[in-house]
């Protein structure tokens, strides 16, 4: 018996979205960058017109009462234009206009006309810290990045709608990875997270 596998893309460019500002005061601006390369060759592509889309994603309670009753709803709020350079990368501002979280669909074509998208997060925070909830038991994790390496550093953000309690923070596997007691003095507590091997 034989084997065999073929590689299959989305279209003629790899799009990857990324955010180096995830959490900002309203009235900010967070810059947001996309890489572009070519497939199946991973060049990187210059001359790249990228459209980068943002909005705001809210929980909208459905027509029943029962709070597993809710769906996601997405408004757009604005969309801006930039193009790769020769290090095949495009960057941009996105202003923070409103509390929350706020998609970032990054959006190119290629050569084919197809189109190719990718999509991170920022999240929007006013004087007080960033408002979660309207529940007062209500808490929040939040990551900066979807996925990490060995060796890096996870910016952990704990928000909560009434602070002054403590926060037991485990990184689970099939056992216990990582655990801390983290004091949440404020409605948002920020801290480093170090990514190792386990």
């Amino acid at each position: 018996t034989a084997t065999a596998a073929v590689p299959v893309y989305q279209g003629g460019y790899k799009l990857q979205v990324d955010s180096e500002d995830w959490l900002v005061t309203m009235g900010g601006k967070a810059r947001v960058s996309a890489k572009v390369e070519t497939q199946p060759e991973r060049k990187r592509a210059q001359a790249v017109s990228i459209s980068f889309e943002y909005g705001t994603l809210k929980w909208k309670q459905g027509e029943g009462k029962e709070s597993w009753d809710r769906k996601e709803v997405y408004e757009k709020l604005g969309e801006v234009e930039a193009t790769t350079g020769a290090d095949g990368v495009a960057k941009t501002d996105i202003p923070v206009t409103v509390e929350g979280r706020i998609r970032v669909m990054a959006i190119c074509k290629d050569a084919s006309g197809r189109q190719i998208e990718d999509e991170t997060s920022i999240y929007g925070q006013g004087e007080n810290g960033f408002k979660y909830g309207q529940n007062e038991d209500h808490a929040t994790l939040l990551l900066d990045k979807n996925s990490y390496k060995t060796g890096e550093v996870a910016s952990v953000i704990i928000g909560v709608d009434s602070p002054g309690g403590d926060a037991l923070l485990t990184v689970e596997a099939d056992e216990i990875l990582y655990k801390k007691v983290v004091r949440l003095s404020s409605g948002t507590t920020t801290f480093k997270l170090p990514v190792d091997k386990s």
